[in-house]
């Protein structure tokens, strides 16, 4: 899953031309990146208090029930 997301980044690199500011997760997948270790390849955080976000490819994460698929990457927030 962590390579599928992280190719998806570079493919929205290439779409938009431009990075996505954040990646929007089902809660399933959020707690599973939570549990899931890393080498440091992925730069996948683990916040360390509420007020700091976990973050993927230097990315935050954030919680979304409503997405129709697994996760999804958007421009950043307004």
């Amino acid at each position: 899953m962590l390579k599928s997301i992280q190719d998806s980044f570079f493919q929205y690199l290439r779409t938009v031309g431009s990075p996505p500011e954040l990646l929007h997760v089902k809660p399933e997948l959020y707690n599973e990146l939570l549990l899931t270790k890393t080498d440091g390849k992925y730069s996948l955080g683990h916040p360390l208090t509420q007020d700091q976000p976990m973050t993927f490819c230097g990315r935050e994460v954030v919680r979304c029930e409503e997405l129709l698929t697994e996760f999804e990457w958007f421009p950043k927030k307004d």
